[in-house]
């Protein structure tokens, strides 16, 4: 009886006391240390950020060529305004940003948000 009551307890005590200075570093990702201590890593830090910019990023399955973020960026800003003339009839999403007819489900629209957040 004993036994069975001095097993666990010996496993319990032992596990629970080999976890004191366990240090996890993250396998995935970049310290700060790391990254704001040398030229090369703050270069990579703001190459990612702009990575986003004119990188082609999958969309509801599938990789568009005109899903990029600076594209609908001034798909719904700059051709909202009165910057741009339209000279003709399109079928490209940007012509209901020219318009000022946005709908929720227009691809341009929900791509931007999607790829904000």
């Amino acid at each position: 009886m004993k036994k069975k009551i001095l097993i666990p307890l010996a496993v319990l005590l032992l596990g629970a006391g080999s976890c004191k200075k366990l240090e996890v570093s993250p396998s995935d990702a970049i310290t700060t240390e790391t990254l704001v201590g040398t030229t090369e890593g703050l270069t990579n830090a703001l190459n990612g950020a702009y990575a986003l910019f004119k990188d082609h990023i999958e969309f509801n399955g599938t990789v568009d060529q005109n899903n990029m973020y600076l594209r609908q960026f001034y798909h719904l800003s700059d051709f909202a305004s009165d910057d741009i003339v339209c000279g003709q009839v399109t079928t490209d999403p940007l012509y209901y940003s020219f318009s000022l007819d946005h709908s929720p489900a227009q691809g341009n629209t929900r791509y931007f948000w999607y790829i904000s957040y």
